[in-house]
This record gives structure tokens, C-alpha cells and sequence, in this order.
């Protein structure tokens, strides 16, 4: 444990002090920004009337549970705009903290866990997230208290994150079915009863969103956004899946080229991801068709700055595309080796997540750059245990 505070301490008084920059910068009581403006006035429905109906027909698309924690904490300390955002700024910090143990849980030394903690923490996205009130941080606190529960072997535990990460947003049904997947896989490998306990409470984490499911008559909460969202229903846009596969390049550049040699040295491998990565120009990135917005990001929002070329923008996400191919390739080629030789272990679970992810999400009504964050932390972990042996994290 010494080793572990010798680590969080100076994460802490750096966390405290970016933190204390990006509020004066930004200004707690600045109005509202973007998406926050509807957030807020869910919370404060949510405040005034948290009943069935509303949890039935509230004018969102995700999940109810950042609502209700928003609309308690307004009904303590009021529902000005600034309050709110200081829970925002509370629950980022207790996610920061808890991505730090899951990292020392994984690495055990002082250095790594501080140094991708901190990566996070300045990206665009967290920081915002970590000052607005956006539903997104409390999602990704739960999902890594799953990810540490998993490691642990602790059901309870599991259960309850893993049903308030679902009821933070629907997207984290890739996690659950990497979950599920994983636990059942394990089952039938290693056949103990940790693995039972561990698939049983995953399968009962699930119960209170397909609950909701059945409330609202769909996937999202009945109301007159659904109808304009959802109204061609839900198929697979590859455009999308083109996006997310370039981010793992564009949001996770760092941890990929501290892992040059291992993502890119086969050469077959890097060629052959050349050749498919053509395959780009037939699904190029692009807006939703219900987006309101003209870019599908602040990725997206840079380039368009540097140069408003149609070409030039498609380009740089081609490039991406294709150099974000070998770590999907090295991933989806470990977990048929792993499946391959009965070897269920914590990275054949990351593996899952990130295939299933890709899976899923190109069939979401919006695209966003934004949505790979989710991911992104299990990505970044996964890279990094490229150096390690397999049982590395089952033999701590």
C-alpha cells in the first residue's frame, strides 16, 4: 500500500491543482454550454417531479440515472447552474481516482498509473465532462469500479456498478456483453464457482434496464425525441465503424507509439491493413443525418479550422483509419489465439470489449467522437499489457 499512496499523492495534488485551472478558466457560473442547457432542464424535471411518468417520458435518449443523482443533489443545494457543475466536478474527480487504482491494481508501480490518469484527465473531452453538467463521467466511473470488481472477483459488487452503468447510458451494453461473454467463457474453461457468481451477477445487472426497456415501449424513453431520432430505426452505419477505428489512433496516439514496434512490426500486417484501409473511401466519415451539427467532434471541429477542403479533412481521417487498423487487427488476433488456447484471462476480456464496442456502436443513431472516450481507458490499458505476460493480472 505504501507504493500505492507514494503514486496517488503527487496524482492528487496534480489532480486539485488542473482542476482549480480548468474551473477559473472556465468559470463555474458561465451559462450553459451545448448540450448542458437540455441536461439541466431534465434535472430540473427530474427535481420537481420524480415519478414513474417522468422516468417514462423525460425528453432524453440515455439512461435516467445521472438525472436523478443531478435532481438529489439539486433538491440538498439548489439547482443553480454553477451547483450542479460542482457535482460534476465531485464525481469527475472520485472517477479519476478510481481509474488510478484500477491502473495500480493492473501495473503495481508508482509512474504508470500517474502518467495515464493524467493523460485523461487534460483530454479535451474529460475536461469538459469534469466541469459540465454532462451525463457522460459517471458512466465511465462505473464501468472502471466494474473493471476493478471483475479483477477482484467481487459479484456484489459487479452487480450494482454494472446496473448504474447501464442506467448511465445504453452504450454500455458492450461492456456487458464483453462481461457476459467473458464470465461464460471462463465458465466453461475453468468451470469454478467465482466464475458462476461473477456471470449470475452480470446477468442480474441487466434486470433494472430491461425493466426500463419495457417501460418505455423501446430502447429509449418514450417521448417526442425518440420520434425524431429513432424513426428509421436501428441498422448498421460503416461510416461510423470508420470513425471509432481511427480513434483508437487520433485519442490514444501516445500509448500507440510508445507500442510502435509491437502494433507495427509485422509487416504483412501493416500492409495488409494498407490495402484494406482503401476500403475507407467507400463509408468516409460523416455527420449523422439527425445530427444539427457539421462535424462529428472536436477532432472533426480542428481540422475543419486547418482547413475547411473536404479532401484535406477526409485524408487525415483515412490515415488515421488505416494506422488504427494493426491495433484492431493485434487485438482481434489475440482473442482468437487466447479463444483458441482455452486462455480466459482479464486481456481476453478487454479484447472482447473493444470488438464488441465496434460491433454495437456503428449501430447507435448518432456518431461522435466522444463515445470512443468510453472506451478509450480499456483500450489504453490493453495496449500497455502488450509487454506483459498473459497471466499477469490473474497472478496479482
Amino acid at each position: 500500500m505504501k507504493q500505492y499512496y507514494k503514486s496517488l499523492l503527487p496524482f492528487i495534488i496534480f489532480l486539485v491543482i488542473f482542476q482549480y485551472v480548468v474551473i477559473r478558466a472556465v468559470d463555474l457560473r458561465r451559462p450553459c454550454h451545448h448540450d448542458e442547457c437540455h441536461f439541466v432542464e431534465t434535472i430540473n424535471l427530474f427535481g420537481k417531479e420524480m415519478n414513474l411518468n417522468t422516468i417514462i417520458h423525460y425528453n432524453e435518449m440515455s439512461t435516467p440515472l445521472p438525472f436523478v443523482l443531478y435532481a438529489l443533489w439539486g433538491r440538498i443545494f439548489g439547482f443553480e447552474l454553477y451547483v450542479l457543475r460542482i457535482l460534476s466536478i465531485i464525481i469527475a474527480f472520485a472517477t479519476y481516482i478510481i481509474f488510478h487504482k484500477l491502473l495500480f491494481d493492473i501495473f503495481s508501480n508508482s509512474l504508470t498509473p500517474f502518467l495515464i490518469a493524467a493523460f485523461f484527465a487534460v483530454n479535451p473531452y474529460f475536461v469538459g465532462f469534469s466541469v459540465f453538467v454532462y451525463t457522460d463521467m459517471l458512466g465511465i466511473f462505473f464501468m472502471l469500479i466494474c473493471c476493478i470488481s471483475m479483477i477482484r472477483q467481487k459479484p456484489i459488487m459487479f452487480t450494482i456498478s454494472s446496473a448504474a452503468m447501464l442506467l448511465c447510458r445504453q452504450h454500455y451494453i458492450f461492456f456487458f456483453a464483453a462481461s457476459f461473454v467473458y464470465y461464460l467463457a471462463k465458465l466453461a474453461t475453468v468451470r469454478k464457482m467465482s466464475s458462476f457468481y461473477m456471470l449470475l451477477s452480470c446477468i442480474i445487472s441487466l434486470l433494472p434496464m430491461l425493466t426500463l426497456f419495457i417501460a418505455w415501449g423501446g430502447l429509449v424513453p418514450d417521448n417526442s425525441v425518440r420520434t425524431l431520432y429513432m424513426s428509421e430505426g436501428l441498422f448498421f452505419h460503416p461510416n461510423y465503424l470508420t470513425l471509432y477505428v481511427g480513434q483508437f489512433f487520433v485519442y490514444l496516439l501516445p500509448f500507440v507509439i510508445f507500442k510502435w514496434r509491437s502494433l507495427y512490426k509485422d509487416l504483412r500486417v501493416t500492409i495488409g491493413c494498407f490495402i484494406f484501409s482503401w476500403t475507407y473511401w467507400l463509408f468516409p466519415v460523416a455527420v449523422s443525418r439527425c445530427s444539427r451539427l457539421n462535424t462529428v467532434g472536436i477532432f472533426h471541429r480542428y481540422l475543419e479550422m486547418i482547413s475547411n477542403n473536404w479532401f484535406f479533412v477526409q485524408v487525415v481521417f483515412f490515415i488515421a483509419f488505416f494506422l488504427g487498423l494493426p491495433v484492431v487487427f493485434n487485438v482481434m488476433r489475440d482473442c482468437y489465439h487466447k479463444w483458441r488456447h482455452g486462455n480466459v484471462d482479464f486481456k481476453f476480456f478487454l479484447n472482447l470489449s473493444i470488438l464488441i464496442f465496434l460491433v454495437i456502436m456503428p449501430f447507435s443513431y448518432l456518431v461522435w467522437e466522444k463515445y470512443f472516450l468510453q472506451l478509450a481507458p480499456l483500450v489504453a490499458i490493453r495496449i500497455l499489457l502488450l509487454q506483459y505476460p498473459d497471466e499477469f493480472i490473474e497472478a496479482k
